[in-house]
């Protein structure tokens, strides 16, 4: 996971760079030729302004794809469910791993497994959207005005030291006109 995670960081940090080296190289096909703007001064950049903002929400809407998908895999499967994992676990276990104490030594030897397979990805995860969430804190705002399931939200605030960020966009997010948002957001 460790390998995938760093590939996929790998991926869009290459997309961006791609994208912007791909925009500087038209971008001089795009703008009309001098003849043409003879009378049109101040009107050339208008387009440029465009192409940045396309740029932006295209990479915002990448990075916020990953976010989700990293998010859903964060989630319990069937099989994990099925062999009584506990979301509380999780959570103390998670909170375990960041304090750096001892594991619960009173789970079950399949279960335990399951569940340093799931802490471990969770943890690595977390790690991830950390970085993410620093490096862009609009990402961290765009992932949560769209949602993911509430039953994440105690492992993201325990896992995800970057998430007091959110503080500063709380209000807007319950001022949405959604149930489901303003219920996520309390």
């Amino acid at each position: 996971m460790d390998i995938t995670l760093h590939m996929l960081n790998g991926y869009l940090l290459a997309s961006k760079a791609y994208l912007s080296a791909h925009l500087k190289e038209t971008a001089e096909q795009d703008r009309p030729s001098q003849n043409n703007t003879i009378g049109l001064i101040g009107q050339t950049d208008g387009p440029e302004v465009t192409r940045e903002e396309l740029k932006n929400a295209l990479l915002a809407a990448q990075d916020s794809a990953a976010v989700q998908i990293l998010l859903e895999i964060c989630l319990p499967t069937e099989e994990e469910k099925a062999k009584g994992v506990n979301p509380d676990s999780l959570l103390r276990n998670v909170q375990s791993v960041i304090t750096a104490s001892i594991p619960n030594k009173g789970v079950e030897e399949g279960e335990d497994n399951l569940l340093c397979n799931l802490r471990e990805v969770q943890c690595l995860i977390c790690c991830l959207l950390h970085q993410m969430y620093i490096a862009d804190p609009n990402i961290a705002k765009l992932v949560h005005f769209q949602g993911y399931p509430c039953e994440l939200l105690p492992l993201t605030v325990a896992g995800i030291p970057s998430m007091h960020i959110c503080l500063d966009f709380i209000p807007e997010l319950i001022a949405q006109p959604e149930l489901e948002k303003q219920v996520f957001s309390k």
